[in-house]
């Protein structure tokens, strides 16, 4: 499929958050910066002086002969870059046509993604993850960035797939000396390189795993035109710049990518053309990686080691994992003695149940030409001995001042706290009591150095900067805002110092690895009292050079006791830069036979914080969706139904939605589930052969329902026949949109009970389009200017789903087009004969005319009566049976929660 030469082809897309040129025209001012970055970073030649004088802030200046030369980490690689972010905004549709050319067309051998969505809930059914796998599966190795979410496990998809290289980003703080940025020159006396940027995401994924590496991506430089055609190529001053800035994960990643373009060339010049799977690719950049201290979660296997990876290339002489079969042993005879080993998988994935550990194995193996002795352990960051805590006031009038890279007025207070010795990992935590710009701290160590910082990518109120090993002695943390229109008021503030510790048993501690032979470590670790996510590091050394990281994640399941469990879990947020800010993961096993789940969440010290549930099956299909509302004390509290749930493991993901701090640095949420359905009760409702009534009669009955969770809830009755049918929706917001899209998408309310859905979409032109929620993402294919897909599930997600039409690319120049969706929807038939006093809800997914529902509002421990009257007509039929059922109508989401059923049958006539 994938022609196979000498030079190595490297694809980059775009990243959406600094968008290209519309497409097709070359000729609209651009925020380019993406690109010149990707192709800085993996290509660039180092052919151009550039000088860095021009470039600073007069308030920052530099002498003239600051110059550097920009030249990639695969110089020598071909690069092929897909053009498919428009200024405004870019379908899946239209990146996936890209990804395709680069695979299809251009047969590229690493695809560079420098992309990413907040898939929440994260199933692995998106579009972009789906063609990954494909493309892995073809030979081609993906890299992704893990997004610029920061803490709070927010690793984005498709990097949270294992069929994508995760990379976050590493410090490298010169450039802030040099230009001032974050008050880095304010003490002037050096820097530190090799944190964990605060902006990289990291964590723990909705599949449990966690990063994969991490490389430079804060803050460095990228070479630009100095045309007015590409907005960013501007000097921190005035004018027009050929330099420009690139930070982010969006720079980590296509360092990796040029990193596995180096390997695969490497082993194709010492393995006679042939080339290495990407599954090897991934190993030996993963088992070459440096570890910088910090735990998994937050580094993956370290930083990529373009040197330990070349030459780990060279050295092996079997591919993904296992000797060739006319080589069982793997010794290659061109192999070199100086030893490396590479160990499998990269990291290791465990489930746990409560009072029960888990128990994984590593294989490593030695293709070199020597034995090696290889040392094997465990590292688990302990909770923190101590902290420092205590809050400050900014107050822009009084305030000292510095001015930043951009020559914007800071106002900043100081703070000092003392590192005690033998400090592992000192964490900085910092939240705002109130609204106005983001506040920043920047950290210094003894000797005053800029150590670390944080930035304000988002509108969370809430950051958090880490450093490895730190000096101990008196640092310094500088905490500012924008002296006009910035932030004004107290900051609380939390230094902690936190240390490695072993928690888990290595077996063996010590193995011998002859050449070209492998060695298996077993890992066990303790059961954990508390459900959820937990990160360990299995550290294996040869003593002579070596040491790697393979991340051990362990996932704790909720136990259900009784038909009840609990978990907990605190809000420390991201930056906020999706307007998320954090999420957490919880699962759990459903017997069969079971007849609902309820999942009740409560926040407490976070006024203004909203959280978002999700309840996702084992089929992967979401089966409810909610908010959390104030209960009128300041606690948040949310609560999601699910009625016959498929038997198997579920899982319960939330998320904080912009966090609002000032009340507490991490707020603990506390949760609870329930096995048992909501609690109702009906009088009259007929059931049976035996009722009957006439056509033209009535008869009423009642419905009582009582809340037993912590928020309101919204009740109405729906009725629904045991036959289905088929029926066109009702859009939220409009069908016709004109393309390319600036305005919304077309967004359709998905009734209960449905089984598949229909999409299509007409226009005036060739067209196609993503469709869905998050996961799935789907895809609508067809021919000219009609598009169309379909999907089916046991239970289709009762949300709000969304038809987002693309023209169909490459285009010669601008194009503008019509387009108008639609979407049917295939459902249990909705009930004529039957009406309640809150109207069904549901209707209006159908029908535009549908008279306006009137749900009761139920409170916390409140109890309401819902009056339903059972009228037949002619055209109902002689038998009418079906279900009744009690619904929540969330409007957070918006989306429909089913409570409880109630059986109804009787004849009419």
């Amino acid at each position: 499929m994938r022609r196979r030469e000498r030079d190595v082809i490297v694809a980059a897309l775009i990243d959406c958050r600094g968008a290209a040129a519309a497409r097709g025209s070359t000729q609209t001012p651009t925020y380019d910066f993406e690109a010149f970055g990707d192709a800085s970073s993996i290509a660039a030649q180092g052919t151009t002086v550039h000088y860095l004088s021009k470039f600073v802030n007069p308030a920052h200046p530099l002498p003239t002969g600051c110059d550097v030369i920009f030249r990639g980490v695969a110089p020598g690689a071909s690069l092929a870059a897909m053009k498919v972010f428009g200024n405004d905004r870019t379908p899946l549709s239209t990146i996936l046509e890209g990804m395709d050319w680069a695979v299809s067309v251009d047969h590229v051998d690493v695809l560079n993604e420098s992309v990413g969505i907040d898939a929440i809930p994260d199933t692995g059914q998106n579009l972009l993850v789906q063609f990954n796998r494909q493309a892995v599966a073809a030979g081609v190795t993906v890299v992704a960035a893990s997004g610029d979410e920061g803490a709070g496990n927010m690793i984005i998809s498709p990097a949270s797939d294992p069929s994508a290289i995760a990379v976050g980003a590493s410090t490298q703080l010169r450039t802030l000396a040099e230009t001032g940025e974050a008050g880095g020159d304010l003490v002037g006396k050096g820097w530190l390189n090799d944190s964990i940027s605060d902006f990289s995401s990291s964590g723990f994924t909705e599949n449990g795993r966690t990063l994969d590496l991490v490389a430079p991506g804060d803050q460095s430089l990228e070479t630009c035109t100095p045309d007015p055609l590409y907005l960013n190529c501007q000097s921190l001053g005035t004018g027009l710049s050929d330099v420009a800035y690139f930070s982010a994960t969006s720079e980590s990643a296509p360092i990796v990518a040029g990193v596995a373009a180096l390997v695969i060339e490497a082993y194709r010049n010492t393995h006679g053309g042939a080339s290495p799977a990407p599954g090897l690719v991934r190993q030996i950049l993963l088992s070459t990686a440096n570890d910088l201290g910090y735990p998994s979660s937050e580094q993956g296997a370290g930083l990529v080691d373009a040197a330990a990876a070349v030459h780990a290339a060279e050295t092996i002489d079997y591919g993904d994992g296992a000797p060739p079969a006319d080589n069982p042993t793997g010794s290659a005879g061109s192999a070199p003695s100086a030893p490396v080993f590479l160990a499998s998988p990269g990291q290791l994935d465990l489930v746990a149940t409560a009072g029960h550990g888990s128990v994984g194995q590593v294989t490593v193996r030695n293709p070199s030409a020597v034995a090696e002795r290889i040392s094997a352990g465990v590292r688990s960051l302990g909770v923190p001995f101590a902290h420092q805590q205590g809050q400050v006031t900014l107050d822009p009038a009084t305030d000292p001042t510095f001015v930043d890279d951009f020559g914007t007025t800071q106002s900043y207070q100081e703070v000092t706290f003392t590192v005690p010795t033998g400090v592992d990992l000192l964490g900085a935590s910092e939240v705002q009591a109130g609204d106005g710009l983001p506040v920043q701290m920047t950290l210094f160590d003894p000797l005053g150095r800029l150590a670390n910082y944080t930035v304000a990518p988002g509108p969370a109120d809430y950051s958090r900067a880490e450093v490895s090993d730190p000096a101990p002695g008196r640092w310094t943390a500088v905490f500012y805002a924008p002296q006009s229109g910035g932030f004004s008021g107290s900051v609380l503030y939390d230094f902690t110092f936190s240390r490695f510790t072993s928690l888990a048993a290595v077996r063996p501690t010590s193995l011998v690895i002859p050449p070209g032979g492998h060695g298996t470590v077993v890992v066990s670790l303790p059961p954990s009292a508390t459900p959820g996510d937990r990160g360990d590091d299995l550290m294996l050394s040869n003593g002579v050079g070596q040491q790697s990281v393979v991340p051990v994640v362990v996932r704790t399941l909720v136990p259900l006791n009784g038909g009840r469990g609990t978990f907990t879990g605190t809000v420390t947020g991201g930056d906020g830069y999706s307007g998320i800010g954090s999420r957490d993961t919880f699962q759990f096993d459903v017997p069969p036979g079971t007849p609902a789940i309820g999942v009740n969440v409560s926040l407490a010290n976070a006024p203004g914080t909203q959280l978002y549930g999700f309840l996702v099956g084992p089929d992967g299909e979401t089966s409810a969706e909610g908010g959390t509302v104030d209960d009128g004390s300041g606690n948040q509290v949310m609560q999601l139904h699910h009625l016959a749930p498929l038997p198997g493991r579920w899982t319960f993901e939330e998320y904080a939605n912009d966090p609002v701090g000032g009340t507490s640095i991490a707020p603990t949420f506390t949760g609870l589930i329930s096995l048992a359905p909501v609690p109702v009760t009906a009088t009259g409702v007929p059931d049976g052969y035996q009722a009957r009534i006439p056509i033209g009669g009535s008869r009423t009955a009642s419905v009582t329902v009582t809340n037993p969770g912590p928020s309101p809830i919204s009740v109405f009755l729906d009725a629904r026949r045991y036959t289905s049918s088929q029926y066109a929706l009702v859009p939220l917001n409009h069908a016709t949109v004109t393309l390319p899209r600036t305005s919304s998408s077309p967004h359709f309310l998905i009734p209960t009970q449905t089984t598949t859905l229909q999409a299509a979409v007409k226009a005036t032109a060739p067209v196609e389009f993503d469709w869905g929620f998050y996961d799935p993402s789907l895809l609508g294919t067809g021919s000219g200017d009609y598009a169309s897909s379909t999907f089916s599930a046991r239970e289709v997600a009762p949300v709000e789903w969304e038809i987002d039409p693309a023209l169909v690319g490459p285009l010669a120049g601008p194009t503008v087009a019509t387009a108008t969706a639609g979407m049917i929807a295939t459902t249990r038939t909705f009930e004529p004969s039957v009406s309640s006093s809150t109207g069904d809800a549901e209707l209006a997914t159908i029908d535009p005319n549908a008279p306006a529902a009137t749900p009761v509002t139920i409170p916390p421990g409140g109890s309401a009566k819902v009056t339903v009257t059972f009228t037949p007509t002619p055209a109902d039929g002689r038998y009418i049976a079906g279900d009744l059922y009690v619904v929540d109508d969330v409007a957070s989401g918006p989306a429909f929660n089913e409570l409880a059923k109630i059986p109804y049958s009787f004849q009419s006539g």
